[in-house]
């Protein structure tokens, strides 16, 4: 067949090359892994034993020798799961922040993701160096995909130490989860440099979440999790600091051995920008209470995942008034389960799904909402993991509604209307509570959110990672 293209680019050709080499990889580790030549028995443990199991048994590197720097500012190499515009998730929002906040701060900062972002969520990129705002992204991409994750991992720790010598990196910084700890680690052996890693989640936790509530007391004594916890503490001990996003999360940890003097914590945080626009509401807002107007919208801005617990929230909206309705933005795998929960409830008319919006556009739904609600499960992972919405609610001005769990009232200050988790009576209750302040406590909960948030900077994050930054870089081991 001829192509209509009238010629095709070495880029383009290259493009199509590495797609194709990704693929067959791909294909090749799922054989392996799959091991059809040999009997596997069943069971969500056995299932867990296989090669990302296995990885957890890798010790990390010891540290070495190092030399002091020699300059002031350190220069830092960041290895990131995802980013923008590929991903719009709350990891790479924090991600943009800090890095945004890092660069306006004069610190010498390059950010890479993994090994084949971000093909391995089935998106082209249009460049090997991405820019969004301020950033550039590099990707990190091979035109073959190992046909085994070890493999993978240790071409990129290669990918990673030839672009931190490149940058002249005198740190290397990592997130969760431990894969990225091992590959950071790695490389840092090998240039004699230290490396810090930032606890952003609990993946043995979120593991965890998965199970139904019945099951977790079990899952939480198989091999896979006890293995994937520790592990996760192993990454902590080897790093030369921890960062954490909450006190909640630093006493979690402290509690589990790690040095209080290693621990960092850096929570999430809004910009300057979102805290003004949150002034300028309050400037302008109807000083109306609810109570005397016409319709009322409640609901989130949020990944639609089983441990959020919207569908609590939906099951709420039928004990609150008729005029208040639902407003659920975001995608993920459980927006069919909530949209068929909607027809089955009836409330077809009072909810509203507008799906996945671009990172511009988030603003505009939060704005449109006049109570914020965080109906997250009382599991772990919920438990110690402070999410970034309720936060940036806040800082807008808008009342919040969340599960009484030590992470969100953190996150939000205590200034939440707080209430038990999985119970949609109290969800409904905790809501009607806001809907009755008179507009005196409205006005007055609105700016103490307001001013909370304000305490709470992306300046201020990336002044505190900066400084640790130097301690790290010149201590000699």
């Amino acid at each position: 067949m001829i192509s209509r293209e009238p010629f095709l680019t070495v880029e383009k050709a290259s493009e199509r090359l590495s797609q194709s080499s990704f693929r067959v990889g791909l294909v090749l580790r799922k054989l392996v892994e799959s091991k059809p030549w040999r009997k596997v028995s069943s069971g969500a443990e056995e299932r867990m034993l296989n090669t990302d199991a296995r990885l957890l048994c890798r010790p990390f590197p010891s540290a070495g020798k190092r030399k002091p720097l020699s300059t002031g500012a350190p220069h830092v190499l960041m290895l990131l799961t995802n980013s923008y515009p590929y991903s719009q998730s709350g990891y790479a929002e924090r991600s943009h922040k800090i890095l945004e906040a890092m660069e306006a701060g004069g610190l010498s900062v390059l950010p890479v993701t993994r090994f084949q972002y971000p093909y391995v969520v089935g998106k082209i990129p249009s460049s090997y160096a991405d820019r969004w705002g301020t950033v550039t992204y590099i990707r990190l991409t091979s035109w073959f995909l190992p046909p085994k994750k070890a493999a993978e991992d240790m071409k990129m720790v290669r990918f990673l130490v030839h672009r931190a010598r490149e940058s002249k990196a005198d740190v290397i910084h990592t997130t969760t989860g431990d894969r990225n700890a091992w590959i950071a680690a790695q490389a840092a052996a090998i240039l004699g440099i230290p490396w810090t890693y930032e606890v952003r989640g609990e993946p043995h936790n979120t593991w965890l979440s998965k199970f139904p509530v019945n099951q977790q007391h079990l899952m939480r004594e198989s091999r896979y999790y006890k293995a994937a916890a520790e592990y996760e503490l192993s990454a902590m001990r080897a790093a030369d600091s921890v960062f954490v996003l909450s006190q909640v999360s630093k006493e979690e940890i402290e509690a589990q051995g790690i040095p209080r003097e290693k621990i960092v914590v850096v929570p999430n945080s809004v910009t300057k920008s979102e805290v003004e626009i949150g002034l300028d509401r309050l400037r302008t807002a109807d000083p109306r209470p609810f109570q005397a107007k016409e319709s009322v919208v409640v609901g989130t801005v949020s990944s639609l995942v089983d441990y959020e617990g919207l569908e609590v929230l939906l099951q709420a909206i039928p004990y609150l008034p008729p005029r208040v309705s639902c407003l659920i933005v975001g995608d993920g795998r459980i927006l069919p389960d909530l949209k068929k929960l909607v027809r089955e409830l009836g409330i077809q008319d009072r909810v509203q799904f507008p799906g996945r919006v671009p990172v511009e556009e988030a603003e505009h739904w939060y704005k449109k909402l006049d109570v914020f609600v965080i109906p997250r499960r009382d599991t772990e992972v919920c438990r110690n993991v402070t999410p970034l919405k309720g936060l940036r609610a806040l800082a807008y001005g808008i009342p919040v509604v969340a599960t009484d769990l030590p992470a969100l009232r953190e996150v939000t200050g205590n200034l939440g209307q707080y209430c038990t988790p999985d119970d949609a009576v109290a969800l409904a209750q905790g809501i009607k509570q806001v809907l009755n302040l008179d507009g005196q406590e409205l006005s007055m909960l609105r700016r103490a959110s307001i001013e909370w948030a304000s305490s709470r900077t992306w300046e201020s994050a990336a002044e505190a990672f900066n400084k640790r930054f130097k301690q790290v870089s010149n201590s000699v081991v």
